[in-house]
């Protein structure tokens, strides 16, 4: 408790001392290490507000960050080009959308460029020790069952439930609209299990609305957890065989969609196959960092 208290008041002094020379060069001592006070405050405020100990879960971030950077040495790793260019880009985007924000708790863009780092640097172990060539390489072979267990892809027409009404307002369909607009899609499903390809499917159904399609339908591909879908939706999904359709409502929204193949697909893999291995192998990355942090911190 003492140590905290100690720690809090190190924070305080500094924070105080930041505030009156108008510089962000300040730093706080966590575990024995020197960190900047910037990226103290950014996971400071990352930790909920009725947590019940806000410093201690921030100290517990902070080592995380330093065991990281501990780790990296350790194992004689640098970040690549694209993982320098990637947190870079990230700094970039998220201080011209939440510059504002990042200054009102004392947070400078550098310290956001350390954070970014930090975030790249447990990709470069996670390459490391599972990537190609890595210690305990994941294969390919299982990255694509894992892809095809923890992914879905799919076409899709979609349509709302909610319409405009006369004065522009946004209002739920009656139940005989809906039931019109299901009968609707049921028919498109039948022609598609039928043999009719999907995008001539929808070309029809726009036709019918007085809309012209100039793209045939985009690929999607969701995980279990995807924000955008409602929470049976990839489970529905899961179940229609390959090249099946079916019709599936989510919230306001119905699909008629047609189940696609995507492990097999080598472009769509390779533009997934870094986030299977993150969900397959990062909380072992994060075990090891945990490690060092509690070894040396």
């Amino acid at each position: 408790m003492l140590k905290r208290s100690l720690v809090f008041i190190t924070i305080i002094m500094c924070v105080l001392c930041l505030s009156s020379c108008g510089s962000n060069k300040a730093d706080v001592k966590i575990g024995g290490e020197k960190i900047p006070v910037g990226v103290y405050n950014y996971f400071y405020a990352r930790t909920p507000e009725d947590s019940e100990d806000r410093t201690a879960s921030a100290e517990y971030l902070c080592k995380k960050y330093i065991a990281a950077e501990h780790l990296m040495g350790k194992e004689g790793i640098s970040l690549s080009t694209n993982l320098k260019r990637e947190a870079a880009e990230e700094t970039e985007k998220l201080w011209s959308l939440f510059s504002a924000y990042y200054e009102s708790i004392d947070v400078s863009k550098q310290d956001i460029a350390k954070i970014k780092t930090y975030e790249m640097s447990k990709k470069a172990l996670l390459n490391f020790y599972y990537g190609a060539g890595g210690r305990g390489e994941v294969s390919e072979d299982k990255l694509r069952e894992e892809f095809a267990k923890t992914y879905v892809g799919f076409k899709a027409v979609e349509a709302s439930f909610i319409k405009q009404d006369t004065i522009g307002e946004s209002v739920e369909m009656a139940e005989s609209e809906k039931k019109a607009l299901r009968s609707t899609f049921k028919t498109m499903a039948k022609k598609v299990n039928g043999g009719e390809d999907i995008d001539s499917v929808n070309e029809s159904y726009n036709e019918s609305l007085g809309l012209i399609v100039t793209q045939p339908l985009s690929l999607n591909v969701i995980k279990a957890d995807d924000p955008l879908y409602g929470e049976d939706f990839f489970s529905e999904v899961a179940e229609l065989s390959y090249g099946k359709a079916a019709v599936i409502e989510s919230g306001s929204s119905i699909y008629m969609l047609e189940r696609v193949r995507i492990d097999r697909d080598d472009e769509t893999f390779v533009l997934y196959a870094e986030d299977v291995l993150e969900d397959m192998k990062m909380a072992s990355v994060e075990k090891k960092i945990e490690k060092i942090m509690n070894e040396n911190l």
